[in-house]
């Protein structure tokens, strides 16, 4: 449903920033 695809979407954007965020705290 849309849901599962906003929800996914979501989640994948939130990986997305812990590893940015991880990538900045190595700098």
């Amino acid at each position: 449903t849309i849901e599962q695809l906003s929800y996914e979407q979501c989640a994948l954007m939130e990986r997305a920033i812990a590893a940015k965020r991880k990538e900045l705290d190595k700098k």
